[in-house]
């Protein structure tokens, strides 16, 4: 490992986000499928997740922040740009933002 990415290939695929999986995510968002979203999300790093979030538009951004619910990783908060950041957290639910928060602190 000497790029920050884990040395096995197989795990490094999962530091990745490509289109596929990005219009699998969006597919899921758009019909409420919130198990396969959970799925989708699980193996991705926060940092892509994070990506992910920042290149959508906010409609399905808001929709992906509703259906992800109380399963949403706090650390995807600390990549985000500071803007997206501010767009999303008042679409947090209380117990969105009392997880991301009791996280981070």
């Amino acid at each position: 490992m000497t790029d920050g990415q884990p040395s096995d290939p197989a795990r490094r695929d999962a530091y990745a986000i490509n289109a596929a999986t990005v219009d699998a995510i969006l597919a899921a968002v758009e019909v409420g499928a919130r198990d396969r979203l959970i799925s989708l999300l699980d193996p991705l790093h926060e940092a892509d997740i994070a990506d992910l979030l920042e290149q959508i538009d906010n409609a399905s951004r808001g929709k992906l922040i509703r259906l992800w619910g109380d399963d949403i990783y706090p650390f995807v908060f600390s990549e985000l740009e500071e803007g997206v950041r501010d767009q999303i957290l008042p679409l947090l639910t209380e117990s969105q933002l009392a997880r991301v928060v009791k996280e981070l602190d």
